[in-house]
């Protein structure tokens, strides 16, 4: 890795990559993509979404190379499932790590999941440790010939008008944002 590296994303999943590298206008060797864990559920649920974003920030410093640290910014998201009056919403959880080490976190509009595809991913074995809603709408709708990707029912659920990549766009303006005004 050269000088030209200046923020580091803590995935490897294109749909997050691209959409960073696409907002934020940077080459894939300005803004790179770690692959790390989040040490919570597979379906994280409320105040655990931010907790699983922090994780991958800190589990991304201890394995790039040191020659960053300090140099470079570090950008988490993690989506999971919140409780709100008419059942639960997926939201995109965005955490931003300055080079001097301020953080500062925005949380993105939700989408409507269905309560029975929330209700059987609980019952699964595992439950939410182990299991995301976002694979049991994909075979609700499947069995209903319907095509649904499990990594974004999103674009399914609201035909179109708001995909998981809309969402992640819409989380990283906000911190962005945020960033820029402090």
């Amino acid at each position: 890795m050269n000088g030209q590296v200046k923020g580091v994303v803590t995935s490897t999943a294109l749909i997050k990559l691209e959409s960073a590298r696409r907002e934020l206008r940077y080459s894939a060797e300005e803004l790179i993509g770690f692959k790390t864990k989040s040490h919570v559920a597979e379906q994280p649920q409320g105040s655990e979404t931010e907790l699983g974003a922090r994780n991958r920030i800190a589990h991304a410093k201890m394995n790039v190379p040191s020659s960053l640290l300090g140099k470079v910014f570090f950008l988490s998201f993690e989506n999971g499932i919140f409780a709100v009056a008419e059942g639960w919403e997926d939201r995109c959880v965005a955490v931003l790590e300055r080079p001097d080490g301020s953080i500062l976190t925005a949380v993105s509009s939700g989408v409507r999941f269905p309560i029975r595809a929330v209700q059987e991913t609980a019952n699964l074995p595992g439950g939410f440790l182990v299991n995301t809603v976002g694979s049991i709408i994909a075979k609700q709708y499947a069995e209903q010939g319907i095509a649904c990707d499990p990594q974004d029912p999103h674009a399914t659920l609201t035909a179109g008008r708001f995909t998981r990549a809309d969402q992640i766009t819409e989380v990283l303006r906000k911190v962005w944002k945020n960033a820029h005004l402090l």
